[in-house]
């Protein structure tokens, strides 16, 4: 399948609106360097999850150094026309290192197992096929 993506003007980065748990809906940079997808703490308390409903804690290297990132299992991701049950993400809380944003953070490469994709910079789409 092809799906039209956005490229953001101010950072010419990637962006997709993914849903997670039913209808919330959350705006994702898609970062091809990133290997987990991680979600701002901060969206997730705002949908109901708490800090005690994290699965395990997480040291990553970060283009900015290295942080400790919460694991999380949510219910449902769904992006691209596919939805993953019990989907695993990061968690870190980026307003706290003063990082204030218009995007929920970063789609990973964890979300893209078992397809296979390309992003064409020319047309602005994304073109996702099933291994």
């Amino acid at each position: 399948m092809v799906y039209s993506i956005t490229r953001e003007p101010e950072i010419g980065l990637f962006t997709a609106l993914a849903r997670i748990d039913g209808n919330r809906r959350i705006k994702l940079i898609i970062d091809t360097g990133a290997t987990v997808t991680t979600i701002d703490s901060n969206v997730l308390y705002m949908f109901g999850y708490r800090p005690t409903d994290s699965i395990g804690i997480e040291t990553v290297e970060t283009a900015s150094g290295i942080i400790e990132t919460y694991l999380y299992e949510l219910s449902e991701f769904h992006l691209f026309g596919i939805t993953k049950p019990k989907f695993v993400i990061q968690a870190h809380d980026f307003l706290e290192y003063g990082i204030v944003s218009d995007y929920n953070r970063l789609l990973g490469m964890d979300f893209f197992e078992g397809y296979k994709f390309c992003i064409d910079t020319e047309t602005n789409e994304l073109t996702i096929i099933k291994k």
